[in-house]
């Protein structure tokens, strides 16, 4: 229970900042947060995971932020989640992981697993 509400606790102020980078548009700082290679996949779980580079990140994170939210109740761009998105719930966190929209969050350790 403990480790579990450090993890939140952890993961907060990570959001707190990330969040921060990501609405003053500080693509440095958040370039600083990611893992890379950066991958994404299609809305299927089949669907084939793509890698990019820190070269082509920004263009990557710029398209992924203009994208519609369909999750959401009301239909939202990304950006708009991430701005509306003050406190992470625990209901978003699975063990290590952390969903937030479409964007699914990892605590790398020094070893990158």
């Amino acid at each position: 229970m403990i480790r579990r509400l450090l993890q939140v606790v952890a993961f907060s102020a990570f959001w707190d900042n990330f969040r921060a980078a990501i609405l003053n548009q500080d693509t440095i700082k958040i370039i600083a947060t990611t893992h890379f290679p950066f991958q994404t996949r299609g809305e299927l779980d089949s669907d084939p995971v793509i890698e990019y580079s820190k070269d082509e990140f920004p263009f990557v994170l710029q398209t992924y932020l203009q994208q519609q939210e369909y999750t959401a109740l009301n239909e939202q761009s990304e950006f708009e989640l991430i701005k509306a998105t003050t406190d992470v719930r625990k209901e978003q966190q699975t063990g290590d992981w952390v969903r937030i929209g479409d964007m699914e969050f990892k605590e790398w350790g020094k070893n990158g697993n």
